[in-house]
């Protein structure tokens, strides 16, 4: 069994689609995990900018070269 520390939520588009150019999104942050809050955004700031990268350059994980010792 996985234990998720914060829960990842997109609130689908209705009456407001016309203002909002794109779905809000939220981080679900229990009480129980304040304390590392920290580390929480952190994570998510370095995965996003990883997956940005990837996206930016059309890398896929079977292009990149594999390090060998």
């Amino acid at each position: 069994n996985a234990a998720y520390i914060t829960t990842f939520l997109q609130r689908p588009q209705g009456f407001f689609k016309a203002w909002n150019r794109k779905p809000s999104a939220s981080l679900f942050v229990p009480p129980e995990v304040i304390h590392i809050l920290d580390d929480i955004v952190v994570t998510l700031i370095y995965f996003e900018s990883q997956w940005r990268d990837r996206e930016k350059f059309g890398a896929h994980s079977w292009d990149l070269p594999v390090a060998t010792a």
